[in-house]
């Protein structure tokens, strides 16, 4: 789901909805750790609230090294980019006209089946997806849950669809934030990729945005997704934030008179 806001100091915060989706206690790490030290601490107080499954969100301040890793069953499993462009008063990208292509806000059911596959294909490369302990059919189900959310204008002010010949093949969702619009979804068709449609609904929702009066967009991708890293660079985007996720697996604490990492 989308990117909450971290606080500095660094602690466990529990995660309700992905405690339910994956059945079993998930959270994350909060802050910015000063050292590995510190990270453990909080995995720590993670494991004695019940945590199994905690995201971490590393920025280059420290390295996580391969011994807490080990400790605390952890594992990189996606590079972190966050891009932005700013956005001109009034829209300024033309659309070449295509045979058979149009763009819209879509405003048919939440359960199309084209656009929610659309959705799910967005998560194709997601850090959900590259953490081969997570169930696959949890990630699909996990974004064909936001696809939907974002249609039904929870999770996004609009969703835009691209269709070639009437059959869904583009999305691009995004929303509202008091520094600018973050976009949500990206998704193409297999089928579709390397025609220009990604191209295409970039430049439809920086017309939207604008047209609204938002002066900014920003979006977050992995940097294994070189794909939709070349979309971004290529509708103006340049990088302004980077990191790395990982997940932690928590084992139970240390039983009485076992040495903990931070002890050690």
């Amino acid at each position: 789901m989308p990117e909450t806001p971290r606080t500095a100091r660094p602690h466990y915060q529990p995660l309700p909805w992905d405690t339910a989706h994956y059945g079993m206690q998930v959270g994350r790490i909060d802050g910015s750790p000063r050292d590995a030290h510190a990270l453990a601490e909080a995995l720590d107080q993670a494991r004695s609230a019940g945590a199994r499954l905690v995201y971490f969100l590393h920025e280059p301040a420290f390295t996580v090294d391969e011994e807490l890793l080990h400790g605390y069953g952890g594992r990189r499993v996606a590079g972190y980019v966050r891009l932005s462009r700013p956005l001109p008063p009034l829209p300024s990208e033309g659309l070449a006209p295509r045979p058979g292509l149009s763009l819209e806000v879509f405003a048919g059911p939440a359960d199309d089946p084209h656009v929610l596959a659309l959705g799910v294909g967005a998560g194709w490369l997601s850090r959900f997806r590259a953490d081969s302990r997570l169930p696959a059919e949890k990630c699909d189900e996990l974004y064909t849950i936001w696809t939907r959310r974002s249609i039904l204008g929870e999770l996004a002010d609009e969703t835009l669809v691209a269709r070639l010949d009437g059959i869904p093949v583009g999305l691009v969702t995004y929303r509202a934030r008091p520094a600018g619009c973050e976009i949500g979804l990206v998704g193409i068709a297999p089928a579709a990729r390397g025609r220009g449609i990604g191209k295409a609904l970039m430049a439809y929702a920086h017309g939207r945005m604008s047209a609204l009066g938002h002066q900014r967009s920003d979006v977050v991708t992995q940097t294994e997704n070189e794909g939709a890293c070349r979309l971004y660079r290529g509708a103006g985007y340049t990088p302004v934030k980077q990191g790395a996720y990982y997940h932690f697996l928590l084992a139970e604490p240390p039983l009485a008179g076992e040495q903990s990492w931070t002890s050690r």
